[in-house]
């Protein structure tokens, strides 16, 4: 489920900014099937955004894990 949602929102990250990319043709660009432009614009632009936001994300929550777990806090159990 978690996969899932975290799948669904870089899609969506992909598909909304400045130019509009329709989800199918975001799935075509990351399959290198759509036209140039929307490849160059989900591929060099869009995608690696949303991964490092991904990322970021990650390393927030386990930083928080980490922090809880340092400071034995009972709320974080």
């Amino acid at each position: 489920m978690t996969l899932a949602l975290l799948l669904g929102s870089i899609v969506f990250a992909c598909a909304v900014g400045a130019v509009h990319v329709p989800p199918g043709d975001v799935f075509d660009a990351l399959r290198d099937r759509s036209d140039p432009v929307t490849r160059q614009i989900v591929w060099q632009i869009r995608f690696p955004r949303a991964l490092v936001a991904a990322l970021v994300g990650m390393n927030l929550g386990i930083a928080g894990v980490l922090l809880q777990g340092i400071t034995r806090n009972p709320l974080g159990d």
